[in-house]
């Protein structure tokens, strides 16, 4: 309220004080100059000395010098007459307000009062007046703004409402073609009495939608499917994400897939039928596979065998890349334990 009042303009305090200096001196001549005027009409004993001394000169015609001291002299009053003139008209014309001067003066105290009240430059005072005055009339409409943020959230929320039970569709139709599918590649590892279904639960709202999804599996007939992590033994959870792993890769850009010891737990049969499933998959893909089991190994393009060695004070891994009979020997000692000489 106080700076509505006061109105500061751009740099309005420079201006003014520029404009104080130039009353102040102009206070100043006039001063000097009534000084000079009243000394003149209260002193004239000089003037009258000049008329005096001037006056002896006058009418001697025997001396040409006391013509022109005389001359001279008249000269000199006409010149004091025209100083006491023209200081005259000056004083008359200067005309100084002293009420402006006060006026600018006050001025000047109010904006420096404001400017270190608001602990700003004076000439910021302006702008800062335009943003308080906009953060006040945002205050003002507060309810205004409340009920417009309170309208925005309700349309987010019905947007994201909509968009979630779009994205839950997609999700439900999807997962019906994934267990058909997972089961499909399951019959094939011989597990085709497996049960898979994917359930969907309600969850607190994120950026992932509404949708809690749970992988639900039986193994075994007479068995209800229950969560992955509760009923799958080792061999059958490395199928199971075998089944996953390259269902899900055929949406995937990569070309390569990593499986580390997707072997584990499964016996001679399964492995083999395993091998053709990753050599199928390698058809299309880059496929890195880490495995103990003969039957698989033996299925891949190229080998390599990872050595590690302990010693007392640290441990450290080589990678040799096998052939011909290095292969051969190493085949044979994943299947039987030894090497025949």
């Amino acid at each position: 309220k106080e700076l509505e009042i006061l109105k500061p303009e751009g740099d309005e305090l420079n201006k003014l004080i520029q404009a104080k200096q130039t009353l102040k001196t102009k206070k100043q001549n006039h001063e000097q100059l009534k000084n000079i005027h009243n000394s003149q009409q209260q002193n004239t004993q000089f003037k009258q000395e000049i008329i005096k001394q001037q006056n002896y000169f006058i009418n001697k015609d025997e001396n040409n010098n006391f013509k022109i001291i005389e001359e001279t002299y008249e000269q000199l009053l006409t010149s004091l007459d025209q100083v006491e003139d023209l200081i005259l008209e000056e004083l008359n014309n200067s005309n100084f307000n002293n009420e402006e001067f006060e006026n600018i003066e006050e001025r000047i105290s109010q904006l420096s009062s404001a400017a270190r009240k608001f602990q700003i430059e004076a000439n910021l005072l302006p702008e800062f007046l335009k943003k308080s005055k906009a953060e006040l009339n945002k205050i003002n409409n507060l309810d205004s703004e409340i009920n417009k943020l309170e309208i925005s959230e309700k349309n987010a929320a019905a947007n994201y409402k909509s968009n979630a039970e779009k994205l839950s569709k997609i999700r439900r139709d999807a997962a019906i073609t994934l267990e058909n599918k997972v089961l499909d590649i399951l019959s094939q590892l011989k597990m085709a009495r497996s049960r898979f279904n994917i359930n969907f639960e309600k969850k607190q709202n994120n950026f992932l939608g509404f949708d809690d999804i749970i992988f639900n599996v039986s193994f075994n007939p007479g068995t209800k499917p229950q969560s992955l992590h509760k009923v799958s033994s080792g061999g059958e959870l490395s199928r199971f994400m075998l089944a996953i792993k390259s269902l899900l890769h055929n949406n995937n850009k990569s070309n390569s897939i990593i499986f580390d010891e997707i072997d584990t737990g499964i016996g001679a049969d399964i492995a083999k039928l395993l091998a053709i499933k990753l050599k199928e998959l390698s058809e299309e893909n880059q496929v890195i596979l880490i495995t103990h089991q003969a039957q698989i190994a033996v299925k891949a393009d190229t080998h390599c065998k990872i050595t590690k060695k302990q010693s007392r004070n640290n441990t450290t891994s080589t990678i040799e890349i096998l052939q011909g009979n290095n292969l051969k020997n190493e085949l044979t000692r994943m299947m039987t334990g030894s090497i025949e000489e």
